[in-house]
């Protein structure tokens, strides 16, 4: 069998840190919200070793944060925290876009046109309660990223700007990222 072939499981610790992420940015899991290793372990059937390599995962992309004598909690972030958070996204996202529209064909931006109309429909926008945030190819912002040219932004973005803004409200009052096209941008190749 040649080795290119071979199926590679996920180990237990990233399964737990994609649950334990999905939870928290669905909002199942709260801002502030303490994680309890045995009752997490114990809901998702595993030993406290492979959820405490999630938690530290977590602790990384600043989704949690341990505490000396308080365990580890969901973050929660204040109006200002995330006001900061979001004038940084949108400078780097508006740079990365005038990148990638430079380089997209009118095909692969009318695709990611359609994106935007798509995650504008779905039921957390219409409610108002947060925005679409998908993983790699389902999520606007991801592809702009990959495709600005720049290999630097994508770490940047995923691991420090996007999971904040992507935290469901816990009594926020900032504005919410939309990803609406400004003005015909990236289309007219302006960016945003």
């Amino acid at each position: 069998m040649d080795e290119s072939e071979r199926l590679v499981a996920p180990s237990l610790s990233t399964l737990a840190f994609e649950r334990l992420e999905n939870a928290i940015m669905q909002g199942e899991i709260k801002p502030g919200e303490r994680l309890s290793e045995s009752g997490l372990a114990s809901r998702f059937g595993i030993s406290r070793g492979p959820l405490r390599e999630a938690i530290g995962q977590l602790e990384g992309r600043r989704l949690v944060e341990r505490k000396y004598n308080l365990g580890a909690r969901v973050v929660s972030l204040s109006n200002s925290d995330l006001i900061d958070l979001l004038v940084i996204r949108e400078s780097l996202e508006g740079m990365a876009c005038r990148m990638a529209a430079a380089r997209l064909s009118t095909a692969q931006l009318g695709q990611l046109e359609n994106m935007l109309v798509g995650h504008a429909k779905s039921e957390e926008v219409q409610s108002g309660r947060g925005y679409f945030q998908g993983r790699d190819d389902a999520d606007f912002h991801q592809v702009i990223l990959r495709e600005c040219g720049n290999p630097r932004f994508r770490p940047v973005g995923y691991r420090t700007l996007f999971p904040f803004a992507a935290l469901p409200p816990s009594g926020i009052d900032a504005p919410r990222s939309t990803s609406r096209r400004p003005s015909g941008a990236p289309r007219n190749r302006q960016g945003a």
